[in-house]
């Protein structure tokens, strides 16, 4: 039987969280805490993974509810930057 590490991403989770609220001013904490949120749902995906093994399935809806999480608290991409060329504008999306 081969082990598997059960909660090795939680630390991770924990670091990025305690590294990057100094930096989170009054104008993007919502955005901030859908991003928490939102890397929570990915967290417990992978624990429920580890533990009980999760098809593609419970895992693409893992990551689908924790996008509209991120989005629902108002986060958005506008642009992607290119470093050779003009940005390429999302508009809607």
């Amino acid at each position: 039987m081969v082990r598997v590490t059960v909660v090795g991403a939680f630390p991770q989770f924990i670091t990025f969280i305690g590294k990057v609220i100094p930096f989170v001013n009054e104008n993007y904490f919502g955005s901030f805490i859908g991003i928490v949120l939102g890397s929570f749902l990915i967290l417990v995906e992978g624990i429920y993974d580890d533990i009980w093994g999760a098809n593609y399935v419970k895992k693409f809806g893992f990551q689908i509810a924790a996008s509209l999480v991120v989005i629902s608290f108002g986060y958005k991409i506008e642009f992607i930057s290119n470093p050779f060329g003009e940005n390429l504008n999302l508009g809607v999306f």
